[in-house]
C-alpha cells in the first residue's frame, strides 16, 4: 500500500546538521510517509551519519550520487526517485539536510490539504534560525486561500511570496506531476510557485511548524556556483526574473507570459528601485515633515504598514536571490 506522503531530501556536506534534522523528519507524529534521500557525493561524513541515523526505520532510504549533480540536479533527482518509488504516492514535500521540522508539521500539513480541496501547497509559518538555531526573523504571512481565478493567483503570488520558505511545504503530487520541478534557471523554486499558481491555491497554516536554518545570504553567485559546480551556463548571467519570463512563455503562451507574468515582475522591480530610491534620497525631507504631528500621525497609519509589507517581501527576495 502506497504511503499517502514521500519527502524527498537532497543532501550535501551537512555533518554538522543532518543528524537533528533527519531526527526532527522522523519524529512526526503523521506517520504514513517515506523519506528518500539522496546524497550528492558529500565531501565529508554526510553519508555514514545519514547510515547511523536511519538504520533500522523503514520508512527511509539512502541514495548516493556516484558523482556530484549540483543542488539543482540532485533536487531534481530527489523528485524524481520518489515518483519512481511511490508513484501513487498522495502528497510530497521537499525536504533538507540542516533544517528543523516541528513533530506536528506533517500531521498539519496533511489535515489542510485535505481541508482545502482546492489547494495544491500548504505550509506552515516558518521561523528563521542561524547556525546555532537562534531566532533571526519572525514569520511571513502570505497565500492565496479563496483566489478562484488562476490569474490573480498568479500575480498575488508573484507580487508577494517567499519562495524560499513555500517551497519546504506539502504539495500534491499530481499538481508537480504536471508542472516537473526546478527548472535550470537561478530562483527555481520563484517560477516552480509562480506555476502551480495556475494550478490551485496555496494554504498558510497559521502554527510555526518549521524552523529554516538560515546563515548568511544567498547571493545569484552563490547559487551558481552551488546548481552548476562544472560551470554555470552563460543563461544564467541573464536576470532571473526575464529567464523566468521566457520560459513561462514557452510553456503558457506569449500572450499570458505579456499579459500577467511580466507586468508583475516588472511592477515588483520598480517597487524595490522606488523604495531603495526613497530610502536614500527622501530622508532628509521625510525627517523634516515628521517633526509635524498631523503627518506623523498619517504615516503611523497608513504609510508604515504599507512600507513594511514591501520591506519584508523585499528583504526575502534579497535572501533568495
Amino acid at each position: 500500500m502506497a504511503p499517502r506522503v514521500v519527502i524527498g531530501a537532497p543532501l550535501y556536506g551537512q555533518a554538522g546538521h543532518v543528524r537533528e534534522a533527519l531526527a526532527s523528519l522522523l519524529g512526526q507524529t503523521f506517520g504514513d510517509f517515506r523519506l528518500v534521500l539522496v546524497d550528492d557525493a558529500s565531501p565529508d561524513d554526510t553519508v555514514a551519519i545519514v547510515r547511523e541515523t536511519i538504520a533500522g526505520d523503514a520508512r527511509a532510504e539512502l541514495h548516493v550520487n556516484p558523482r556530484r549533480l549540483g543542488m539543482l540536479r540532485n533536487t531534481n533527482r530527489a523528485w524524481a526517485l520518489s515518483r519512481e518509488r511511490f508513484p501513487d504516492a498522495e502528497f510530497w514535500a521537499l525536504g533538507s539536510d540542516h533544517d528543523l521540522w516541528h513533530p506536528r508539521w506533517l500531521e498539519r500539513l496533511v489535515a489542510a490539504l485535505d481541508e482545502h480541496r482546492a489547494a495544491v501547497l500548504a505550509y506552515p509559518l516558518t521561523r528563521r534560525v542561524d547556525a546555532e538555531g537562534r531566532p533571526l526573523r519572525a514569520a511571513w504571512r502570505f497565500d492565496t486561500e479563496g483566489v478562484a481565478d488562476p490569474r490573480a493567483r498568479l500575480r498575488r503570488g508573484l507580487y508577494r511570496m517567499v519562495s524560499g520558505d513555500m517551497i519546504y511545504g506539502l504539495f500534491r503530487a499530481a499538481a508537480l506531476d504536471r508542472t516537473g520541478f526546478y527548472a535550470p534557471v537561478l530562483a527555481p523554486d520563484r517560477l516552480l510557485l509562480s506555476e502551480l499558481t495556475l494550478e490551485g491555491e496555496f494554504v498558510q497554516v497559521p502554527e510555526t511548524l518549521w524552523d529554516r536554518r538560515f546563515a548568511g545570504l544567498a547571493s545569484l553567485e552563490r547559487q551558481r556556483r552551488a546548481f552548476w559546480p562544472e560551470g554555470a551556463p552563460l543563461r544564467s548571467r541573464l536576470p532571473w526574473w526575464v529567464a523566468h519570463s521566457g520560459r513561462f512563455g514557452r510553456r503558457h503562451g506569449t500572450r499570458a507570459a505579456l499579459a500577467d507574468y511580466v507586468p508583475a515582475s516588472v511592477a515588483f522591480q520598480v517597487r524595490r528601485r522606488v523604495l531603495e530610491t526613497a530610502s536614500s534620497v527622501a530622508a532628509p525631507a521625510v525627517k523634516g515633515a515628521l517633526r509635524r504631528p498631523a503627518v506623523r500621525r498619517a504615516v503611523a497609519q497608513g504609510v508604515i504598514p504599507a512600507v513594511r509589507e514591501t520591506r519584508e517581501v523585499l528583504q526575502r527576495l534579497g535572501e533568495e536571490a
